[in-house]
């Protein structure tokens, strides 16, 4: 049980500066995108036990929150073909998915599949993440931008 919520959430603060030092990177190398994964998936854990510790409002993990969906063109998905992204998800077509931010913690911290976006000439960066419960079924997307929202 969490009785001091501070350091748990000084700990979502730093991870939150980790990934904004990621955007700003001139060079991003294997360790930067490690430490990047981690800042995300210790958020997504932090917030989850923060909630369980009633330590954050009740509402907030009911909030609405909107990815983008992929639909699994592959029913096969398993940790072999896992990063082979682009035969398993129609990436050509997306559909807009509405659920609350209590499903994307639950899909980043039982996450399957999990890779970055970046588009540099437009500086946007993102995520691409499912579960082992819905690797299946689709693959989502959500952006920096949304994760900073959550995170803060």
């Amino acid at each position: 049980m969490i009785s001091e919520s501070s350091y748990w959430k000084d700990e979502l603060y730093k991870n939150y500066q980790t990934l904004a030092r990621f955007i700003y990177l001139k060079r991003r190398d294997e360790r930067s995108f490690i430490k990047a994964e981690k800042a995300i998936m210790m958020s997504a854990y932090i917030i989850r036990k923060l909630n369980e510790a009633a330590k954050i409002p009740p509402e907030f993990l009911k909030n609405s929150i909107c990815l983008t969906e992929y639909t699994a063109i592959n029913t096969q998905i398993d940790k072999y073909n896992s990063h082979h992204i682009d035969r398993n998800y129609n990436l050509s077509e997306s559909k807009k998915h509405n659920d609350k931010i209590e499903f994307f913690i639950d899909q980043i911290i039982h996450s399957f599949v999990f890779f970055f976006i970046i588009d540099e000439n437009n500086n946007d960066f993102a995520i691409l993440f499912n579960s082992d419960r819905t690797k299946i079924d689709s693959l989502f997307e959500i952006s920096f931008e949304k994760i900073f929202e959550i995170i803060l």
